[in-house]
């Protein structure tokens, strides 16, 4: 027969205690039962033989992002707050090794690029005064190995490529700048021979920048350019790498010097065609998304790019002038663009072995074949001629126009009694008075 479900009863019931003489003793045929546990609702029902309630069905509270993000941060000690434990800037620089980094960091922030005259006014005198005090005596003769890191480590910089991401001429003129700084040295050491290892090391770290600076001018970037000034900015990045091209050229070292037709000049010319075409492409690509106002500023950029390089664009004048009309009929339908004239403002003229260079007031330098330069000069003396000629038919014609007006006048009018009266006096005053005739003799 089947049992109710209740507590599990003690078999061995504890042992009796001795029962006093004086106390009531508990009766001997039942054991002491020791205190039961509390028997639930489900239990008190199976021992009365009635089904169990149903149970009530869990509820799943939500759990929020608040509540998972609360359990998985580790839990924190409670104190008081530190205001020192705050985040603080980077501290300054104590030495020259930590001040090196930093004038890189410098250097990669600023758009234009860090410039020799700023580094010179600037930077120079900070790092002297981080030198300590026992060098001070030989504080230049310290600093210029100093320099010497710092180019060598601008050059890294490029390198690895912390200049990408910039514009062009920032990292143009930090190649600059470390170069100059490389001269420098070079102008200290001279030709000492126990510097040897360091004039090679002055020599190639020129020829690694010269390719370097060339290395920025081919991959520059559209997306990372302000198009506001983007020709003159370029043009310095140009200028300045041919500059450097001439300094690596001067020390001996520069391994493109002795190959046939000097490559680097082909490949600058070939980086500054193409960069044309990346210029129209950006353009022709962007010019949906940009106001009428802005395309047409956007326009005249191209077209002032497309005129400064044409002699390094594939077909000269001409195919720039036909990629700007293409460009601006693509972009904003028919557009006649009116000539413009251009007065050229020459401060100085140099004779070259197969031309002429003019220097203009605004700094570009221009070069002019002989031919040219002859043709120049013919076509200046043939229109000053044509101009005193063309004022020499034009008085011929005036006075011409008024002499026929005169006989036209007299033939209409006729000869008026003011020039009758006019011409007998001027007669009478030229003539000799007249004398009366003598008096014939009468025949006897």
């Amino acid at each position: 027969m089947n049992q109710p479900l209740g507590p599990k009863r003690n078999i061995n019931p504890p042992p009796r205690r001795p029962v006093d003489s004086g106390a009531t003793a508990a009766p001997q045929g039942r054991a002491h039962k020791p205190p039961s546990r509390p028997i639930s609702t489900s239990q008190q029902a199976l021992r009365q033989g009635q089904p169990p309630a149903p149970r009530k069905p869990l509820q799943v509270r939500p759990v929020t992002g608040a509540q998972v993000s609360a359990a998985q941060q580790p839990r924190k000690k409670s104190g008081p707050i530190d205001p020192a434990a705050e985040p603080q800037k980077a501290p300054k620089p104590r030495s020259v090794e930590e001040l090196i980094p930093a004038l890189v960091r410098y250097a990669i922030k600023q758009p234009q690029g860090l410039g020799i005259a700023e580094f010179d006014e600037k930077l120079v005198p900070r790092m002297k005064e981080l030198l300590p005090t026992a060098l001070a005596g030989a504080a230049d003769e310290v600093l210029a190995g100093h320099l010497l890191e710092l180019a060598q480590a601008l050059f890294i910089a490029i390198v690895c490529g912390q200049f990408k991401g910039r514009p062009v001429l920032c990292g143009v003129r930090a190649a600059e700048l470390a170069a100059d700084l490389v001269e420098r040295m070079l102008a200290r050491v001279g030709e000492q021979e126990d510097q040897r290892l360091t004039i090679i090391r002055c020599k190639n770290l020129l020829a690694g920048l010269t390719l370097q600076a060339v290395r920025l001018l081919e991959t520059t970037n559209l997306e990372h350019e302000s198009l506001k000034g983007f020709t003159d900015n370029y043009e310095r990045a140009v200028i300045i790498a041919y500059g450097l091209k001439t300094q690596a050229e001067a020390t001996g070292q520069a391994p493109w010097a002795g190959l046939k037709d000097n490559p680097l000049d082909k490949r600058i010319g070939a980086t500054i065609n193409t960069m044309s075409n990346v210029f129209g492409d950006y353009i022709a690509n962007h010019s949906k998304d940009l106001s009428e106002e802005v395309n047409q500023s956007v326009l005249a950029e191209f077209d002032g790019f497309m005129e400064r390089f044409a002699p390094y664009i594939e077909g000269g004048h001409a195919a720039s002038v036909e990629k700007s009309k293409q460009l601006n009929k693509n972009v904003t339908g028919i557009y006649q663009r009116p000539e413009k004239v251009e007065p050229l403002e020459i401060r100085e003229l140099r004779p070259r072995p197969a031309g002429v260079e003019i220097r203009l007031a605004d700094g570009r330098v221009l070069f002019v074949s002989r031919d040219d330069a002859r043709r120049i000069g013919a076509a200046a003396d043939g229109e000053v001629e044509d101009t005193a000629k063309r004022e020499r038919e034009a008085l011929e014609a005036r006075q011409a126009e008024s002499q026929s007006s005169e006989v036209m006048r007299s033939v209409e009018k006729g000869p008026s009694r003011q020039h009758v009266r006019d011409a007998l006096d001027q007669r009478q005053k030229g003539s000799a008075p007249v004398k009366a005739p003598l008096p014939r003799p009468r025949p006897r």
